[in-house]
């Protein structure tokens, strides 16, 4: 089980960029835990990538239903604002775990 991060994975595919693009599109992390045997690297990357971006869409879907709830119940429109800030926070943390996995070993 190789470990390095620069070793060749996915078809040729630099293991850095692999598990960069896996943080990306979700579906080069499917593709790549489902393909890849020997770089421990890019498979623990897109694990957790899969794993991101799993949880995001289990928190943003039940954030649009307790909106709903609060929009119709309450009439309060200016909560919208919390779903901008949630998407911003999750992109900034996305991007340091794209620069992270891009960078390591460099």
């Amino acid at each position: 089980m190789d470990n390095t991060a620069g070793k060749a994975a996915l078809g040729g595919l630099d293991g850095n960029l692999a598990a960069l693009l896996g943080y990306i599109i979700w579906v080069v992390a499917l593709i790549s835990l489902l393909m890849e045997k020997e770089n421990r690297f890019v498979k623990f990357h897109a694990i957790q990538s899969l794993l991101l971006h799993a949880s995001a869409m289990v928190v943003f879907i039940a954030l649009v239903i307790i909106l709903m709830i609060l929009g119709i119940v309450l009439a309060m429109a200016g909560l919208g604002a919390l779903g901008a800030l949630l998407w911003l926070l999750y992109l900034v943390g996305g991007r340091g775990l794209h620069r992270r996995a891009y960078l390591r070993g460099r």
